[in-house]
């Protein structure tokens, strides 16, 4: 089953990064506001921290999930996931994109490989 909770960070830190020049343009936090600035590194800060997962960052963390049907998701913005899915009998896991667009609805793309058991080529087996 998948985390649903895990990726919450990440589209937070997305929302308050998209919200900012919102608030800009309507007037509402004045371009000149000393805080801006901070408020930004924070918000990007934030997102660039999250968008980093222990679980899929190496070949060695990813041996030791436990293998099964659902990847283990990491959202990249919002509406777009990068999926790893571990294999059982010692093969290879694989690399899956996910988007969803309200339009089309949910869609998912075969990457590649994993590097878990071959070094990575960047075309056919990836990091």
């Amino acid at each position: 089953m998948a985390d649903p909770g895990y990726d919450a960070p990440v589209t937070e830190a997305g929302g308050r990064l998209s919200r900012l020049p919102e608030l800009v343009e309507q007037g509402m936090l004045p371009i000149d506001d000393p805080t801006l600035k901070d408020r930004l590194a924070t918000a990007r800060a934030g997102r660039e921290e999250k968008a980093r997962d222990e679980r899929l960052d190496t070949s060695t963390a990813r041996l030791r999930l436990t293998p099964r049907a659902e990847p283990y998701w990491r959202t990249i913005q919002e509406g777009h996931a990068i999926g790893y899915r571990r294999l059982a009998s010692g093969k290879a896991g694989t690399w899956v994109a996910r988007h969803y667009d309200p339009a089309e609805g949910r869609r998912y793309e075969a990457l590649g490989a994993a590097d878990d058991m071959l070094a990575a080529d960047g075309t056919r087996t990836l990091t």
